[in-house]
């Protein structure tokens, strides 16, 4: 089953991070996906497997942040990191 995961990463203030790097890794088979967010920190993944995945966002000047999240075949997932 395939899924739609999408998010906005901001800073403290609340304003979106542009051109942040978002990696999704499937924890089960090491498959990674990787986008650049927009000029708002909105990204997008479409199509991604059902299963446990590691999403890492970096960016320059801030500290990387990793969340664990499921995908499992519902309408979309959401995932807002500040």
């Amino acid at each position: 089953e395939r899924n739609a995961l999408s998010g906005r990463i901001s800073d403290a203030g609340g304003g979106g991070l542009a051109s942040a790097n978002v990696v999704v890794r499937n924890l089960a088979t090491g498959e990674r996906y990787a986008a650049r967010t927009d000029g708002d920190g909105n990204f997008n993944f479409e199509k991604l497997p059902s299963g446990r995945y590691r999403v890492t966002i970096e960016a320059a000047g801030f500290s990387s942040v990793s969340r664990e999240i499921s995908l499992t075949g519902r309408e979309g997932e959401k995932l807002e990191i500040a």
